[in-house]
C-alpha cells in the first residue's frame, strides 16, 4: 500500500521540478539538427527537446540523499527501521538518478514526444500523451529482472537449495527446468522489449 502512495508522490516531485527549475539556457545535443542553431517553436508550444542543466543538479543531490538513507538503513539494528529507510531512500534514488537519467537521455538522443493529436514532435501545443522519457522507461525492465533473480537466489539459499538443488540439479528436474525456463524467459523479454522500443522510436 505504501508503494502506491509514495510512488505517485515521487512522480509529482519530478513534475514540480520540471515546471519550477527549468528557467535557464537550454542546449541541444549533437544528435539533433539544432546543435548549432536552436529551434524556434510556435508560441504556446512546450519544448521537449532542449536540455536545461539546472534541472539535473537537484536530481543528482536527491539521488545522493536517497543513497545515504539506504546506507543508514543498512546500519540499523531493527528490521523495521532498515526496511523503511530502504524504501524511502530507494524511492529518492530512483527518482533522482534513474528517472532523471531517462529524462536527460531522451532529450540527448532526440526522442520525440507523442502529442495529443497523434503526431510525434519535439514540441507540443498541450501536454503530450507520452513524453519522450516514457519511451525509454521500458529499459528499466532490466532492473526488474535483476531484482527478481536476486530474490529468487536469496530465497533458494534460505530453503537450502544451494546444498541440494545446486549441487545435484538432475535430482530435481522440475526445479531445474523452471529455473532454466525463467532465465530464458527473462532474457527473451528483455531483448524483445529493447528491440521493439528501438524500432518504434526509429519509425518516428
Amino acid at each position: 500500500m505504501a508503494v502506491f502512495v509514495v510512488q505517485p508522490i515521487g512522480h509529482i516531485i519530478m513534475i514540480v521540478m520540471e515546471n519550477v527549475l527549468i528557467h535557464g539556457d537550454m542546449w541541444y545535443s549533437k544528435f539533433t539538427e539544432f546543435y548549432d542553431a536552436p529551434p524556434v517553436f510556435p508560441e504556446g508550444y512546450e519544448n521537449y527537446l532542449g536540455i536545461d542543466n539546472i534541472l539535473y543538479l537537484p536530481a543528482f543531490i536527491m539521488g545522493v540523499v536517497g543513497f545515504a538513507i539506504v546506507m543508514w538503513g543498512f546500519r540499523r539494528d531493527t528490521e523495521i527501521a532498515g526496511t523503511w529507510a530502504g524504501f524511502i531512500g530507494s524511492t529518492l534514488l530512483w527518482t533522482g538518478w534513474v528517472e532523471f537519467s531517462l529524462h536527460f537521455h531522451a532529450r540527448y538522443f532526440a526522442v520525440k514526444s507523442l502529442c495529443d493529436d497523434g503526431a510525434y514532435a519535439f514540441a507540443c501545443a498541450s501536454k503530450p500523451a507520452t513524453k519522450p522519457e516514457y519511451f525509454l522507461m521500458q529499459v528499466s525492465v532490466g532492473f526488474l529482472l535483476a531484482i527478481i533473480f536476486y530474490n529468487l537466489v536469496k530465497i533458494a539459499g534460505r530453503w537450502g537449495w544451494f546444498n541440494e538443488y545446486w549441487a545435484h540439479p538432475m535430482d530435481y528436474p522440475i526445479a531445474s527446468g523452471l529455473t532454466i525456463l525463467a532465465l530464458v524467459g527473462f532474457a527473451i523479454i528483455s531483448i524483445k522489449t529493447a528491440t521493439n522500443k528501438t524500432k518504434q522510436i526509429d519509425q518516428h
